[in-house]
């Protein structure tokens, strides 16, 4: 608001000095002492305040003003002030000058040196430094003037335009004293003085006899002066310093004409403010619901000012209005003349409309309930000034809501085709009157489901309206709840991998106007999915959930039954809840060993208990064990990163098994590297087996260190001689009973279990699906070609070489072989007047690239961080540690008969990948493999390499036929005229420009990367050929098996192998308990045939209180959170 200002403020004091001129900042010269600063100058003090006179009227011609007009020194000067102004009477005291700053005494001057000494004198002292100037206090304030304020009994609802400040000047900040100067430095002391005095004497001889005079020498010193003494530095006041005292307040005078010609004076002007008032809803069922009127009764305004209020029907009182709230025009009037102190209650109500709403272009959320809330504030106003009384403040909030909620309903946002389902809500009444069409108030309440889409057949509806439920509301008692249930098949015309769409919504009569109005609306998404069938000529199994996108599940069938011509069962965790059949409860992913199990990595809402990731889900023992036996593990697009790695640090390294050692497996840690040695996979998932290893306390040495020890030299020496593969050591659990025997007390054992191999296949992709193609994109397509498992990846290879590497290729050339045999089980080869089926493109030129991608990480795994020198003695080969680059080498066929147009670049670039990262980069490597050469592990490895490398460089020759026809000779005069030909590279020459060109670009990501490790590089590296493959900038992948960190066996202490176990046990804990509740909900809803009665069902259930349901969140029709809906609480099955 606007303040026209009338001043009679009393002028501010000046204040002390507030700064110098500097003078005092330099050093004193030599020799002189500093100059003392000066005091400060004194500050004055704050003028009082004078006196204003003014007159405050209203005139009837001019509403909506107050009239002032001014007396005394004012007497003529005249004031409308509107009701967007108030007028300020100014008549404070002024404020005190801050104190004064004491100027900073001078630094004193370097003292003389002393003179040098001489004969007869020693040096002289230096001299002293100056003090600091002294401050001041500030002043005192002046005191507040007077204001002088007349007014009729008529028009006293003009004071609340006018407003005046008497206080007195504040006094004035206090200054400091200065700081004395710096004492000189003392003087040099002179330089000390040297002579040399002859002193004679007489020299006698034998006889007795003078013979001559002869002098020696007598050397003498006066020392130096010592230094001269520094100077004393300058002091400070310590005298304290103090504020200026405040002005005393000025005064008020408020004089009065009354109707008598009276006269009363009052030092200050009534003030109005609002005690208490209470708020009830119309209907008077506690609830303050939208469409009805808000009450306001029992109004306590109280007087706290210093004369009595105007007369009665000069003020009124009004609700202020909010975005909720539409006052009613039917104001009390304030009582008149309240006296000071005291307080009365207004007889008489105010209504005010609570608004319906409407927002529609920022709807209430689907799964929300209201639950709004405001506060009721009353306002007073002169209805002639057009002014409200300033002070007359004071709320109470309230909530708006309404009297009947929704729970959230209990449903699954995935069915199956065919099934029977059950899904089931509450109505509940948390007002304190009845509700419905046959209750004392007659209003009307009902639920209503719609299925939007058509895609489900429902019982018990009206067969006009096939798609539509109805159940009206007869009636509900306060604090009641109806549970309602219906029950509907899922349609077997409706397609696979579509959403269905039910909305769910309660209606309640406007109390006005009795029109039906929505109150909660509930829109449910239900992915429909066919049930789980095991095909086992499948190659993949696809696991998806609720959440993944339709359209990318379609994508990814598409491509493998007809880009690939394999089979892929589809498993929907969301209509199991675990990896187990619905039906049988038995294990799907043991049906799928040696084969590929793709994971769509979305985010799932697990039966309205919270979220899940699909790999929450796996059981880690089984996954561990199906993918040492090669089963490939693709995660497409997690959502959730950190989650995965979570995951991977938890598969990688095994639940510790640490038996008593009863039976050890050997006295000899030679014997089981033996055994772990000729241990391999045998393609049928068993248990890891656990090595045992004795260890017996020595003499000067506890057991605990002693098998601490142990354990770190079996981790050394398990990750020397087995590079690929993690182990897992431990001590052995305390036998207690062994313990008593004391012959026994004193040995005890390290166990010994495998984890995953570095050679086990668990990627995830990167990119997210956009959902912009109709088809999979090329990076998707070369992720599930990543994902096959590594042998049938070779056979397709050497079935695809000398092939045109970028076009589709018969499914009969692609699948040849007995490798291969399974997946021909799948496909049938073309018959007479079919179209031939061919393997996508893509899908056939991504194999190179994964072959390379393997090979390049399972020797950049073998190499790194290996011990120099070398000195493993390892019970296996190099052919036989390096299993995919031996397999790979030994399938290879002998000759190739190749067309000259074709020729083997996948072949060439898998060659010079494998034979680049192996070269020497940088000084240290080259000195390593070059010069020293003994006990380098990448020097025997490339050794290995380059001896096998030499029968696929031959393959790569491609001959010319003998029977193609000789090329014309060249015209002579086209020649001259001709381009300069460019011979074209020898396979050989190709394969070493492909190995230079890897050793570059691997030198250039360390320098790039420095934080890179050798596997780091390599994968970034491949991450690279896959954006060239793939047309995707900055595309990349995940290597599962790494983000638990590279990481060999792993020795732990008995105290981690207790958290360890704490974190495997957590999980199963979680997983068990996950499997109950889906296991549990899916009983619940899901029906084994159509239910033979009535599907809706309604029955009020009276509670003792009713109970306030909390707010779902913003989208529970999704399941986003746990279900805290009274449902659950009430009808849990026991």
């Amino acid at each position: 608001m606007q303040a026209v200002v009338l001043t009679a403020a009393g002028q501010d004091g000046v204040p002390g000095t507030q700064g110098w001129d500097g003078s005092n900042d330099y050093q004193a010269p030599t020799g002189a002492n500093g100059r003392h600063g000066r005091d400060a100058s004194y500050p004055t003090a704050g003028a009082p305040g004078g006196n204003l006179h003014v007159d405050v009227t209203f005139d009837p011609s001019r509403p909506g003003l107050v009239q002032v007009a001014g007396q005394g020194r004012l007497m003529g000067s005249k004031w409308e002030i509107s009701g967007e102004q108030n007028m300020l009477l100014d008549c404070r005291g002024g404020g005190g000058g801050n104190g004064g700053f004491g100027e900073n005494g001078q630094h004193g001057g370097h003292g003389y040196n002393g003179r040098d000494a001489t004969r007869y004198s020693a040096g002289g002292d230096g001299g002293p430094g100056g003090h600091g100037g002294k401050g001041t206090s500030g002043a005192e304030g002046g005191a507040g003037g007077g204001a002088h304020v007349s007014v009729t009994y008529d028009d006293l609802d003009t004071l609340i335009g006018v407003d005046w400040d008497v206080s007195g000047g504040k006094g004035g900040a206090p200054g400091d004293h200065g700081n004395g100067g710096d004492g000189g430095t003392g003087g040099s002391g002179g330089a000390g003085y040297f002579w040399t005095e002859s002193i004679p004497y007489s020299v006698y001889r034998a006889d007795g006899s003078f013979s001559h005079t002869a002098y020696h020498n007598e050397y003498h010193s006066n020392p130096g002066g010592r230094p001269g003494r520094g100077g004393d530095g300058g002091s400070r006041y310590i005298d304290p310093l103090f504020s200026g005292a405040n002005g005393t307040d000025g005064y008020t005078e408020v004089s009065v004409l009354g109707r008598d010609n009276s006269r009363a004076v009052y030092s200050s002007r009534y003030m109005l403010v609002v005690s208490s008032f209470d708020v009830i809803d119309e209907n008077e069922d506690m609830i303050m619901e939208p469409g009805e009127h808000l009450i306001v009764k029992n109004i306590v305004v109280q007087n706290i000012g210093g004369m009595p209020s105007p007369g009665p029907n000069t003020l009124k009182i009004m609700i202020r209005s909010t975005k909720w709230l539409d006052p009613v025009m039917e104001p009390l009037w304030m009582p008149g003349d309240i006296p000071p102190g005291h307080s009365v209650t207004l007889p008489g109500t105010l209504r005010a409309y609570i608004k319906n709403e409407y927002a529609p272009e920022n709807p209430r959320a689907p799964g929300t309930v209201l639950r709004a809330k405001d506060v009721v504030q009353l306002g007073a106003y002169s209805e002639r000034l057009r002014r409200e009384v300033p002070e007359f403040r004071g709320g109470v909030p309230v909530v708006y809501e309404y009297p009947l909620v929704m729970s959230v309903p209990r449903y699954l946002d995935c069915v199956a085709k065919g099934d029977w389902v059950r899904f089931s809500w509450t109505v509940q009444n948390i007002s304190k009157k009845p509700y419905g069409r046959t209750s004392a108030m007659g209003r009307i309440a009902g639920s209503f489901l719609t299925d939007q889409l058509h895609s489900f057949e429902m019982s018990g509806v009206d067969p006009k309206a096939p798609h539509e439920l109805t159940n009206m509301v007869e009636l509900i008692e306060p604090g009641g709840v109806i549970p309602l249930t219906v029950s509907f098949q899922v349609s077997e015309a409706v397609e696979e991998y579509s959403t269905g769409n039910m909305v769910i919504k309660l209606k309640l009569a406007d109390p006005r106007t009795g029109e039906m109005r929505t109150i909660v609306t509930f829109d449910l998404r239900i992915q429909i999915s066919p049930s789980y069938r095991y095909n086992p000529s499948s190659r993949f199994l696809l696991v998806i959930t609720a959440q993944c996108r339709n359209s990318y599940v379609r994508q990814v069938i598409d491509f493998i039954e007809k880009g690939l011509h394999l089979g892929v069962d589809v498993f929907n965790l969301s209509l199991s809840g675990s990896f187990m059949t619905t039906s049988t409860r038995e294990e799907v992913l043991p049906n799928y060993s040696g084969k590929t199990i793709l994971i769509i990595g979305n985010t799932m809402n697990y039966f309205q208990n919270g979220t899940r990731e699909p790999w929450n889900l796996l059981d880690l023992d089984q996954t561990a064990r199906l993918a040492r036996d090669g089963t490939s593990f693709l995660f497409l697009a997690p959502t959730n990163a950190k989650s995965l790695g979570d995951f991977a640090r938890l598969i990688s390294i095994p639940n510790p098994a640490t038996p008593h050692l009863e039976k050890p497996e050997s006295r000899d840690l030679s014997d089981i590297v033996h055994k772990l040695a000729i241990d391999k996979p045998s393609g049928v998932m068993t248990p890891n087996p656990v090595y045992t290893l004795p260890v017996k306390k020595p003499a000067l040495r506890s057991l605990e260190k002693q098998l601490q020890s142990k354990a770190k030299k079996i981790q050394t020496k398990l990750d020397t001689e087995f590079p690929l593969r993690r182990f897992l050591v431990v001590p052995c659990d305390p036998d207690h009973a062994a313990l008593a025997d004391p012959k026994k007390a004193n040995i005890s054992g390290v166990a010994i279990s495998e984890g995953l191999s570095y050679n086990a296949k668990l990627v995830a992709s990167c990119l997210p699906y956009t959902g912009h193609t109709t088809a999979l994109t090329d990076y998707d397509i070369v992720m599930i070609m990543h994902s096959l498992p590594f042998k049938q990846q070779c056979a397709i290879f050497w079935n695809l070489l000398g092939m045109e590497p970028s076009a589709a290729v018969s499914a009969d050339a692609v699948y040849a072989g007995d490798v291969l045999r399974s997946y021909r089980k799948e496909y049938v080869g073309a018959e007479k007047g079919q179209v031939e089926k061919l393997v996508h493109g893509k899908a056939c030129q991504s194999i190179g690239w994964s072959l390379a991608t393997q090979l390049a990480s399972e020797l950049a795994h073998f190499c790194v961080g290996s011990p120099w020198p070398d000195t493993s003695r390892s019970q296996l080969s190099l052919t036989t540690q390096l299993s995919k680059l031996s397999y790979f080498i030994a399938t290879a066929p002998k000759t190739l008969a190749l067309k000259p147009e074709a020729g083997t670049p996948a072949l060439m670039a898998i060659i010079g990948l494998v034979r680049g990262i192996l070269l020497p980069r940088g000084f240290g490597q080259w000195m390593g493999q070059k010069v020293i050469r003994v006990g380098n592990r990448k020097r025997k490895v490339r050794g290995l390499v380059s001896r096998a490398s030499e029968p696929l460089t031959k393959l790569c020759v491609v001959e010319s036929r003998k029977d193609s026809a000789p090329e014309p000779p060249l015209d002579p005069k086209k020649f001259k005229k001709a381009k300069p030909i460019v011979k074209n590279k020898s396979p050989k020459e190709e394969i070493d420009s492909i190995e230079l060109r890897t050793k570059e670009e691997l030198k250039k990501l360390k320098k790039e990367k420095p934080q890179f490790n050798g596997v780091a590089r390599v994968h970034a590296l491949a991450c690279t050929r896959l954006a060239q493959l793939t047309g995707w900038p900055g595309a990349a992948f995940m290597d599962v098996n790494d983000l638990g960190g590279i990481k060999r066996s792993v020795a732990k202490t008995r105290v981690e192998v207790a958290k360890w176990r704490s974190v495997h046990s957590e999980r199963r804990v979680r997983l068990d308990a996950d499997v109950v509740w889906s296991h549990q909900r899916l009983c619940e809803m899901v029906m084994p045939g159509r239910p033979e009665v009535e599907d809706v069902v309604e029955e009020t259930i009276v509670l003792p209180n009713a109970v306030e349901l909390e707010d779902p969140g913003n989208n529970p029709s999704v399941g986003g959170g746990a279900s805290t809906d009274l449902f659950s609480t009430l009808f849990q099955p026991r």
